[in-house]
């Protein structure tokens, strides 16, 4: 069932469309959700993602229908757009469907045109429907797969995402769209499954193409650059132990790094011994445990450093660290950059560099 927006400035038009017998009869297809009186406010209801089908009449107060049509097709808001007009709006409507609406209905409206119009539209929306599901799974499992050991698996599904852009767009700008619409969906998906790597990666910054390019070799080539930025910058959160106790504290320190995580507190907080723990760590994962702590320590130091107000006092006693020379000793020694002179952003710009 796809959800329908009717924009028409007249109420009594607005109510005749509703009680068309053709939406009473596919229910089961369309789904008259939204109903705007100007195209600002049909716009508005747009924004939130849940119309799939827009009805518009051209003539409008506020923003007329070829406007709304405009910033439909610009931000890609709706796959389908059928314009109401006049018989004396004709110019307008062929514009309309210059510039990318599906269709056109003359008013008055019967109900054989309508029929004829939405019958065609439903059987549009449906040819997208697998390829759109192909998509949205490519990028799922390659957000699963960013912290795998195997690069072969990995590659794999990136050129597969890769391939479905460069086979359904048209032109340099669909290309960016679409390579945008890819990061929107990575970032949410790693942030689903993973959902401590905020505290640690700037993922709103590096899944954002900046890069003003019209060049769609150069498109692809900054989505895959800022693909592997976030590999690189994720594979060092996952462990590689058979241990079960071993994984959960690994993940739980992760979570709440800026706790007490002295491996006192941890082998208190899961009922072990400290010198078990301690031993156990090592062999499970071939380094020490304060050695683990103190490297995420300044994982998250880096995200405060750049994102934040804090000075870097401040940023060491939120970390556990009492004195701050130490603090910056430490820092400097894992990143080779000093605490005021790191920033996420530079290892960020790169990425745009083809």
């Amino acid at each position: 069932m796809y959800n329908l927006l009717i924009a028409d400035d007249k109420d009594v038009f607005l109510r005749m469309i509703c009680r068309m017998e053709y939406f009473k009869l596919n229910q089961d297809k369309f789904r008259i959700k939204y109903l705007a009186r100007n195209g600002l406010e049909a716009l508005e209801f747009l924004n939130t993602g849940e119309p799939d089908i827009v009805l518009t009449d051209i003539r409008m107060p506020l923003m007329n229908g070829i406007e709304l049509l405009k910033k439909i097709n610009k931000n890609k808001l709706c796959r389908c757009t059928i314009l109401l007009s006049e018989y004396s709006d004709f110019s307008y409507a062929k514009e309309g469907i210059i510039k990318g609406a599906f269709d056109y209905i003359v008013k008055p409206v019967d109900n054989y045109k309508l029929k004829e119009t939405f019958d065609r539209a439903f059987e549009f929306m449906k040819s997208f429907v697998d390829k759109d599901n192909l998509f949205f799974n490519s990028i799922v499992r390659l957000a699963k797969d960013m912290v795998s050991d195997d690069d072969e698996v990995f590659l794999s599904k990136l050129n597969t995402v890769l391939a479905y852009i460069k086979q359904n767009s048209d032109s340099p700008s669909e290309t960016l769209l679409i390579a945008d619409d890819v990061l929107e969906k990575l970032n949410y998906q790693i942030t689903s499954n993973f959902d401590y790597i905020a505290d640690y990666i700037p993922l709103d910054k590096i899944c954002a193409l900046n890069h003003p390019t019209q060049n769609e070799s150069e498109i692809i080539q900054m989505l895959r650059n800022k693909v592997f930025l976030l590999r690189d910058a994720m594979v060092k959160f996952k462990v590689d132990s058979s241990c079960c106790l071993v994984n959960e504290i690994w993940y739980d320190v992760i979570a709440n790094i800026e706790d007490n995580c002295n491996l006192q507190n941890i082998a208190k907080k899961f009922y072990v011994n400290k010198k078990y723990l301690s031993s156990l760590f090592k062999k499970e994962t071939g380094i020490r445990y304060v050695d683990f702590a103190t490297y995420f320590k300044m994982e998250r130091a880096k995200m405060l450093l750049s994102y934040s107000n804090l000075k870097v006092f401040n940023i060491a006693k939120i970390l556990g660290f009492s004195d701050t020379e130490y603090f910056s000793r430490v820092f400097k020694k894992q990143t080779g950059s000093t605490p005021s002179s790191f920033n996420w952003d530079r290892y960020i710009e790169n990425t745009n560099i083809t």
